[in-house]
């Protein structure tokens, strides 16, 4: 998150596009060389076993540190993925407690033929299904092309009613030794 796009850490362009969507207090976790990370606008949590866990640790010292913001809408992504505030203020507006955002444009994308984040969704998207409730029914890099509706871009609504059932799954989840290294699609399969 700290390597520079047009002059500026990626970092700085992900907190920019949030701040862009209204989204002004923005928390980051921190593992590997923490103490590159300047000081100032940011909120940071640590996860000092980021060597031997995975994303689902980190998510899990977010959820513990940020459990007295439960009136807010909390939006994960991960902090190397640049987007546009198009982005959140759509997740942000969706109803529901629980959204994910999903490329469609899959087939095109940079990540073709390559391990990515594949969806299976409840329908395939369309014009008709752009507004409507898609549910995710399958998060996984093992998905047979046929079975692919999208990549799951790194983004994860979660709103003030359902962070309390996400902390507590999370913890359940963390507390089988062999999910220390897991990764977000499986809460997402999970939930």
């Amino acid at each position: 998150v700290l390597v520079e796009v047009n002059e500026r850490p990626i970092l700085d362009h992900v907190t920019d596009a949030y701040q862009r969507a209204g989204i002004r207090d923005v928390t980051v976790v921190r593992g590997y060389a923490k103490e590159a990370f300047p000081e100032g606008r940011l909120r940071y949590v640590d996860n000092d076993e980021y060597e031997t866990t995975g994303e689902l640790v980190s998510l899990q010292r977010a959820l513990h540190a940020l459990s007295d913001v439960t009136e807010d809408v909390l939006v994960v992504s991960y902090g190397y993925v640049l987007f546009t505030k198009f982005v959140p203020e759509l997740l942000c507006d969706r109803g529901g407690d629980l959204a994910i955002t999903v490329d469609t444009a899959w087939r095109s994308g940079a990540n073709r033929d390559r391990q990515a984040d594949y969806v299976r969704c409840s329908a395939p998207y369309s014009r008709r299904t752009f507004y409507d409730s898609v549910r995710l029914e399958r998060a996984d890099e093992a998905l047979q092309e046929e079975e692919i509706h999208g990549e799951w871009m790194g983004f994860l609504k979660i709103g003030p009613a359902a962070q309390p059932v996400v902390r507590e799954l999370v913890d359940r989840m963390l507390a089988v030794p062999e999910n220390r290294r897991a990764k977000l699609p499986m809460l997402l399969n999970t939930l």
